[in-house]
């Protein structure tokens, strides 16, 4: 809980505890006619008449164990109370999570005490969202170009992971090329010129089919899966085929198809993972 009070000056003082409070108040800063606030809601009260504060004027301390705080050092303790909150709420912003990619903490912490209130669970959800945003504006994904490159250049790659401008920029190239060149051997009469349109489809294919596998098992590590999560509706599919049992298999073969697409929607891990390191870059800082 945080106290605020006016002092003598009539500026308006910030502590972050009840003890700092307390300090004030056997120091003689705050008096019982001092005007106190509890939290940020909280309303102006003579510090006499709030129940929290009312044993701490009518107690007898002896002055023996702490030396009174000076009126010309006051605000430096304010500022160390300050800076010990501020040290408290970068360690609730590590807690929020320890696979966020790597943040001014600085920043946070500075954007938290502009927003705080007494309900730290509040704080974190601030936190997560700051975080969130700046994990957006930090990685930049690729391209068309570039995911086609990264395919073809990762031919054999089952093991690392992919990003999902580089999963469905690479499934945008690959099925446009199969419907384009399927379209031109639909309308084409009979001839050399077919065949050889249908040559080129069936090298398309071929080529491209291990890479556009290897891609998805990358898309699915991203989001910590592995890589044979495609498989699944494979063996439904095959049962489909028997009439008994062709209801049931399909619906099934569907429910695994959607799960698979889910997956491969879904926004990757944050940071690395047991597949490998984070697949896209950092944004360039202009100067």
């Amino acid at each position: 809980m945080i106290y605020k009070f006016i002092d003598n000056n009539g500026s308006e003082i910030t502590v972050s505890s009840l003890s700092s409070l307390e300090s004030l108040i056997e120091s003689d800063t705050v008096k019982e006619n001092t005007q106190v606030k509890e939290g940020l809601r909280g309303k102006w009260t003579a510090a006499g008449k709030i129940e929290v504060l009312k044993p701490l004027f009518n107690k007898k301390v002896e002055k023996v164990l702490e030396p009174e705080i000076p009126e010309e050092h006051i605000k430096d303790f304010i500022v160390k109370s300050d800076v010990e909150t501020i040290k408290k709420e970068e360690q609730i912003t590590k807690t929020v999570s320890n696979k966020t990619a790597k943040i001014d903490i600085q920043v946070i912490a500075e954007k938290v005490k502009e927003n705080k209130n007494d309900n730290e669970n509040e704080i974190i959800t601030d936190t997560t969202e700051i975080m969130t945003d700046a994990k957006e504006q930090e990685y930049q994904g690729l391209n068309i170009m570039e995911a086609v490159k990264t395919c073809f250049k990762k031919y054999f790659n089952f093991s690392d992971r992919a990003s999902r401008s580089e999963y469905w920029f690479f499934f945008l190239f690959y099925y446009l090329v199969l419907i384009v060149l399927g379209l031109l051997a639909s309308k084409i009469p009979e001839g050399l010129f077919l065949n050889f349109i249908l040559v080129i489809l069936g090298i398309f294919f071929v080529g491209t089919i291990i890479p556009f596998i290897a891609v998805v098992a990358r898309r699915l590590h991203d989001v910590g899966k592995t890589g044979w999560f495609q498989l699944l509706p494979l063996p439904f599919s095959f049962l489909a085929l028997v009439p008994q049992l062709s209801i049931f298999a399909n619906i099934i073969t569907i429910v695994l198809y959607l799960y698979i697409l889910v997956l491969l929607i879904s926004l990757g891990e944050d940071g690395d993972n047991h597949y490998g390191s984070y697949p896209l870059k950092k944004k360039s800082k202009k100067n």
